[in-house]
C-alpha cells in the first residue's frame, strides 16, 4: 500500500496528544494485513443489536427485509450473554438470522475497545461475508437492499456511503491528526453501508483502529460514522456517495435514498421501536408504519421481553454479587455531570434512582477473568465498573458522553452530602414539569418551574415588569421545602405531603397555595 506517512509528528503541549494518535495511526497503517480470501465468502447483511430495545428494532428490520423478498443471510451481532438469550435467537433463526456474540469473537480477534458504536466496524470486518450490507437495527429498508450490489457505483468503487446533514468542520482537529487535507464534502451517516471487503479491507482495518481508540476519536467525531469517512480518505481509497440529501421526518427519522432519488431507508435514530407496540409515536410521512407496528405486536405475543441474566461463574464474581446486594444503596456519580442515589435490588433491577440508562445490573467476568459490575439500560450496557481497594466501583459510560463513573456505597458518604444529592435530585424532578398552582378558594393556573429558578406562567411585577416570580427547593432538617417568591414579593413555603402535592403550611385555607405536579407533562 503506497500511503505517505510523512515526517514524524512533533511533540509538545497540545501537539503531544495529537502526535501520539497520529503515530498510532501510522503504525496501524503499516500493520494493515492483506485480505484473507479463505475467511470470507458470499454476500450477507450485518445488523448490530442486543438488549430489549434494539432487539425489537432488529425484529422489525429483519421482518421488513423478508417481506421485501430479500433472501440474503443475516448476522446479528451483540455484546455478550447480557444482551441476548436463546429465546431471542430462536425467534430469529427461522428468518435465516445467525446471532453472533462479539465478546466470544473478541477472544480470537482482540479489540482494544468494543462498545455499541465500535461494534459496527468490528462486525463488518469479522462477519463471514465477503460483501456486506450493514443496516442499523433501527433502520427500516423500503427495497430489497441486495439490488445495491448491482449498481454501477458499487461495481466501480466497492463501497457505498450515505450523507449526513452537516459536513465536518474545517476547524475540526481530525483533519490534522488523521493527516487528511480538508475537504468540503458530505460527512457519513452510517445507518447503512455497502462494502466489498476484498476491495476495501485496508480502510476497514483503519476504521477499526480509529474505533478502538474511540476514547480519543469520538471527542472529534460523532461516534463511528465519520471514522469510515476519514479512513477512506486517509488511504486515498475511492467510494461512492449517494448524491441525494438526507431528508428528515421531524427530528426523529432520517430518510436516505438510492442513486435515482428513490427513498430506500428510513432510519429511526431518534424514534427507536419499543415494546409495547402501542407506545411508539406515530410519525407523519413514515412509510409502512402500520405494518411495522403489527410486527411489534406479534413480537409482544411471542417474546417474554425478559433477558435472563447469566449466573456468575467464578467464586470471585459470586462474592462480588453478594457484596453488591448487601450494600444495596449507592451514590451514582456521573463525574462532571450529576450525582444521585440508586438502589441495586436483589432481583438485578435498579429501583430507587433508576432511569432509562440504569434499568438492570449484573456481575460478570471480564475478558481477563476479573469480576466487574455492569449497569444496563433498556437498550444496551451503560457502563462497566471495577471495584477499587477503597470499596468504590469505578469505570466509564460506554455510550454518548462516556464520562467517568463512580458508584459509592452510601455508608461512605457524609450525611450532609447525601442530603444535598437528594435535594438536587428532587429539584431536578420538578424542573420543566407543568404543574397546577392552586390558590385555595381563589383560583388556579398552569405554571412551569424553570431550571434557572423562574416560574413561567406567573405575571412579572415591579417597575417595568422586571421582577419575576421565583422558586427554589431547600433542605430543612428532616424534609425539603419548596420556597416560592411572587413578583409582588409575597413569600410562600410549601411542604410535600404523601399524596405528592406541595402545600403551604398556614393557619387559613383562603388563598393558601398548593402546587400539583402534573404527571406525564415533561416539557423539555
Amino acid at each position: 500500500m503506497e500511503v505517505d506517512l510523512g515526517p514524524p509528528a512533533k511533540v509538545g503541549g497540545h501537539a503531544s496528544e495529537l502526535g501520539r494518535y497520529r503515530e498510532l495511526a501510522r503504525t496501524a497503517i503499516q500493520a494493515i494485513a492483506p485480505y484473507p480470501p479463505d475467511r470470507f465468502a458470499g454476500r450477507g447483511i450485518v445488523i448490530c443489536a442486543g438488549g430489549r430495545r434494539y432487539f425489537a428494532c432488529a425484529w422489525v428490520c429483519v421482518r421488513m427485509l423478508r417481506h421485501l423478498g430479500c433472501r440474503l443471510p443475516v448476522e446479528l451481532w451483540y455484546l455478550g450473554p447480557y444482551e441476548m438469550t436463546s429465546e431471542m435467537a430462536a425467534l430469529l433463526a427461522p428468518l435465516d438470522v445467525r446471532c453472533i456474540d462479539a465478546r466470544a469473537v473478541q477472544e480470537e480477534r482482540p479489540a482494544r475497545r468494543l462498545g455499541g458504536w465500535e461494534l459496527k466496524p468490528y462486525a463488518i470486518l469479522h462477519a463471514r461475508f465477503e460483501e456486506v450490507i450493514f443496516i442499523d437495527a433501527d433502520n427500516v429498508p423500503l427495497i430489497d437492499p441486495e439490488r445495491l450490489f448491482e449498481t454501477v457505483e458499487y461495481h466501480r468503487h466497492g463501497a457505498i456511503f450515505w450523507p449526513d446533514f452537516h459536513p465536518l468542520d474545517r476547524a475540526n482537529p481530525i483533519w490534522d491528526v488523521a493527516e487528511v487535507p480538508y475537504r468540503y464534502e458530505p460527512s457519513f451517516e452510517s445507518g447503512q453501508i455497502v462494502v466489498d471487503k476484498r476491495r476495501c479491507f485496508a480502510p476497514l482495518q483503519l476504521t477499526m483502529h480509529y474505533n478502538e481508540h474511540s476514547d480519543y476519536y469520538y471527542q472529534l467525531l460523532a461516534g463511528d460514522k465519520d471514522t469510515f469517512h476519514i479512513a477512506w480518505r486517509r488511504l486515498l481509497h475511492e467510494y461512492a456517495m449517494v448524491p441525494w440529501d438526507v431528508r428528515a421526518l421531524g427530528e426523529r427519522v432520517m430518510c436516505q435514498h438510492g442513486f435515482d432519488g428513490e427513498r430506500i431507508f428510513q432510519h429511526r435514530n431518534n424514534a427507536k421501536w419499543m415494546l409495547p407496540a402501542a407506545d411508539n409515536p406515530r410519525i407523519d410521512g413514515f412509510r409502512e408504519e402500520p405494518r411495522c407496528l403489527s410486527w411489534l405486536a406479534e413480537l409482544e405475543e411471542r417474546w417474554s421481553g425478559r433477558i435472563a441474566h447469566p449466573v456468575p461463574e467464578s467464586p470471585a464474581t459470586r462474592r462480588l454479587e453478594a457484596d453488591v446486594i448487601a450494600v444495596g444503596r449507592f451514590v451514582y456519580h456521573r463525574v462532571g455531570h450529576d450525582r444521585r442515589v440508586i438502589r441495586l435490588c436483589p432481583d438485578h433491577s435498579i429501583g430507587e434512582g433508576g432511569a432509562g440508562f440504569e434499568v438492570t445490573w449484573q456481575v460478570e467476568d471480564d475478558p481477563a477473568g476479573e469480576p466487574i459490575l455492569v449497569i444496563a439500560g433498556s437498550m444496551s450496557k451503560t457502563c462497566t465498573l471495577a471495584r477499587r481497594p477503597d470499596g468504590v466501583y469505578a469505570g466509564r459510560w460506554l455510550i454518548f458522553e462516556r464520562m467517568p463513573i463512580e458508584l459509592i456505597p452510601v455508608s461512605r458518604m457524609p450525611v450532609e452530602d447525601l442530603r444535598e444529592i437528594e435535594r438536587v435530585a428532587r429539584r431536578g424532578a420538578l424542573v420543566d414539569r407543568q404543574a397546577l398552582l392552586v390558590r385555595v378558594r381563589v383560583g388556579r393556573q398552569l405554571v412551569r418551574l424553570n431550571a434557572d429558578g423562574r416560574i413561567a406562567g406567573l405575571p412579572a411585577g415591579g417597575s417595568g415588569g422586571r421582577r419575576e416570580a421565583r422558586w427554589e427547593l431547600v433542605a430543612d432538617r428532616e424534609r425539603f421545602l419548596l420556597e416560592l417568591s411572587e413578583a409582588d414579593q409575597r413569600y410562600h413555603v410549601l411542604v410535600e405531603e404523601p399524596d405528592g402535592v406541595w402545600r403551604e403550611q398556614t393557619g387559613s385555607d383562603l388563598g393558601r397555595l398548593e402546587l400539583i405536579p402534573l404527571a406525564g407533562c415533561d416539557c423539555r
